[in-house]
This record gives C-alpha cells, structure tokens and sequence, in this order.
C-alpha cells in the first residue's frame, strides 16, 4: 500500500474520524489513472472476485480520458452520512468525489484497501430500471473483492475524493 498520509496535512473534512487504522480517519494515496482504457480493461486489471455486470460503460462512462496521476482521499467517518451531507462536507474541505475511473485505478494500485473499509466513487451515477440513482463501490465479501454499486441516497462511512481543487 503506498499511503501518503501526510502529504495533503491541511485538508480535513468535517466529521471525520483521526488518522490511525486504515479503516478510520484519511487516508492519501498517489494514484495513476488510465482514462485511455475501458471500463471493462480496468476492471481486468483490478482482479475483483465478484463484479456485478451493471458496472459496465454503458451505464458508468469513463469521464477524464487522460493519463494522469491523482492524489485520492480516502475519507472514513465514525457513522453512517447521507449523501447530501458527504456532498456538502466535502465542498467545504475542497473537495469532489472521485469518478469510476479513479475508483478503478485506487483498487488496482491497492487491491487490499478495500478489505479494511468500503469506498464508494460519488462522482458516477446511474440510474437503475427502478429509477434509483446509484453509485460505484468497492467492498469485501469475506476474502473475496468485490465490485458493486449501492443507492446513492444511502448512508456512507467511506469514500474517495480528490482535494485542493481550486
């Protein structure tokens, strides 16, 4: 794992727990990311066990085709936080949620961060047949990695943005 939990000292969103364990507080890691590739080459890449087969272009564009390398936040709160809240929080702190691509590209760098804690990607949605906004996730099921998506009204304890935007 190549955290670079220093580098950014300054940012600190409201609400987040201390830095310490992987599965609390922020995290920073440097991430190359491969906007040239498909959604379904960087799932390949990544080598989830289970992937559900609405994670595909179609519904999760990629929207950066550049190569480029990004410092991604990894930011843990201590309880469930809606999706409007996480929004604004992270407005405040200078920040936007990391895209498909950029979730990819975080699970490829470090297949094992996702069996400490969730990460969810904000800045892609689809809407399902059930016309429910939903949003990429990355999680564990026991030993096995998972890529899914989830709700975007639900609650998060984790998710991925990119800082200092501005």
């Amino acid at each position: 794992m190549t955290e670079i939990s220093n580098r950014h000292p300054g940012i600190r969103i409201p609400g987040t727990v201390e830095m310490g364990h992987p599965e609390t507080g922020h995290h920073s890691f440097e991430v190359e990311i491969d906007g040239t590739k498909t959604i379904e080459q960087l799932i390949r890449l990544g080598g989830y066990d289970l992937i559900n087969s609405e994670i595909n272009e179609n519904n999760f564009p990629i929207v950066n085709k550049t190569k480029r390398i990004s410092i991604i936040e990894v930011f843990t709160f201590s309880k469930l936080i809606p999706f409007t809240e996480v929004m604004i929080r992270m407005k405040r702190g200078d920040c936007r949620p990391i895209t498909i691509e950029e979730l990819l590209a975080l699970g490829i760098k470090d297949p094992e961060l996702q069996k400490h804690t969730n990460i969810i990607s904000l800045g892609s949605v689809f809407k399902d047949m059930h016309q429910e906004f939903r949003v990429p996730i990355l999680s564990s099921d026991g030993p096995k990695r998972k890529l899914d998506h989830v709700v975007r009204h639900s609650g998060f304890h984790s998710f991925g943005a990119i800082c200092n935007i501005t």
